[in-house]
């Protein structure tokens, strides 16, 4: 059966791209690797040549639509990234999935991944903007570590968390910007915040206000109480740094969600190689440390001392919320509602005093 042109699916027409009246072409010469975002927001990625698709297969379980496309003049699979289906319920921020993904995408494109960071990411072929956005992207082989069957051991599991940290860590330390918040407002022009405290404040209020829509049961006033009181330890955060949430392990969409593996050699005989790099849509410019509570389980406490400690709490708090307000509007998403209510209990107790904590663990 013949299919219909790739072009059906995903407009291919070439974005435009801004023209430089410049006679000096060492002006427009390679940006240096810390060139801010907002200053790649012109430069798109051209889109691959007119070609029929040979084969398209859906690819389920996963929140947006995800199609491994073969075009029928090479055999190389790609990726095509939809917006969820119409009936899905999304969270504010989720509606910006995509232009996170795709300023970050283009951002790397600019500024490859160190030698250090020898790790597969897709390469942006077309960003298909508003109202009808759409990434296409190669596609990289491998599983989300929750996935992997039989599930990972414990020496698989130490080797891929030191493997995670190490991700983490160096994408933080190598990419800045000037401005802080998630990936598509940092790429559009004046609408990335000052501060961390800003920024942090913003991302949690969208959360509790989705929460509020829904009525989820949650201690709001404490909430915003406990990190109010933190902003001057969020603000002590001056450079914004890259960071992935879901480059660490745990349960969920949140755990490991934002690296692909896969098993060489056998269970036990082997190890688990990190095969690539996904869920930059999550993707934020902020504190190098913000992840560190993505995926986190029940009974891993605060660490650190003083601003460290506070900071750390927020995070938690974070994304503690963020696991019970998503099984709230789609249940059976793989994350523990009951482990993150008892996490946000015992920080708001340990930051407020048990006494005046009332528990919330009961939804």
């Amino acid at each position: 059966m013949h299919l219909p042109p790739i072009s059906t699916i995903l407009p291919l027409e070439p974005q435009r791209t801004t023209t430089s009246t410049s006679p000096n072409p060492r002006k427009h010469a390679k940006p240096n690797k810390h060139t801010h975002p907002k200053q790649l927001q012109h430069n798109s990625p051209r889109p691959p040549p007119p070609a029929s698709i040979a084969s398209a297969t859906p690819l389920p379980n996963h929140l947006h639509r995800l199609t491994l496309l073969t075009l029928a003049n090479t055999t190389t699979p790609l990726l095509l990234k939809q917006p969820p289906n119409p009936r899905t319920p999304l969270l504010r921020h989720e509606h910006h999935l995509l232009a996170s993904s795709t300023a970050i995408l283009t951002h790397l494109s600019q500024h490859p991944l160190p030698p250090s960071l020898p790790i597969p990411i897709p390469h942006l072929l077309h960003a298909s903007p508003s109202p009808h956005p759409a990434l296409l992207t190669t596609f990289l082989p491998g599983l989300s570590p929750s996935l992997l069957f039989p599930p990972l051991t414990p020496a698989e599991t130490h080797h891929l968390t030191q493997t995670l940290h190490a991700l983490s860590t160096t994408l933080a330390t190598t990419y800045t910007s000037t401005t802080f918040g998630p990936a598509h407002l940092v790429a559009s022009p004046r609408r990335g915040h000052a501060t961390w405290s800003g920024a942090f404040g913003a991302m949690l209020e969208a959360l509790l206000m989705d929460a509020e829509d829904g009525t989820v049961n949650l201690p709001y006033a404490a909430i915003r109480a406990v990190v109010r009181r933190r902003r001057g330890a969020l603000d002590k955060v001056r450079v914004p740094r890259l960071v992935v949430p879901g480059l660490r392990l745990g349960v969920g969409r949140e755990g490991g969600g934002g690296v692909l593996v896969e098993r060489e050699g056998g269970v036990g005989k082997g190890r688990v190689r990190v095969s690539g790099m996904v869920g930059w849509g999550k993707a934020v410019w902020g504190d190098g440390e913000f992840g560190a509570g993505a995926g986190g389980e029940e009974g891993e406490g605060l660490c650190g001392e003083g601003e460290e400690r506070e900071r750390r709490a927020c995070y938690l708090i974070f994304w503690a919320v963020g696991v019970v307000v998503r099984g709230h509007y789609r249940p059976g998403d793989g994350e523990s509602e009951l482990d993150a209510r008892k996490v946000l209990t015992k920080v708001l107790g340990e930051m407020m005093g048990r006494e005046q904590m009332p528990s919330v663990i009961a939804g």
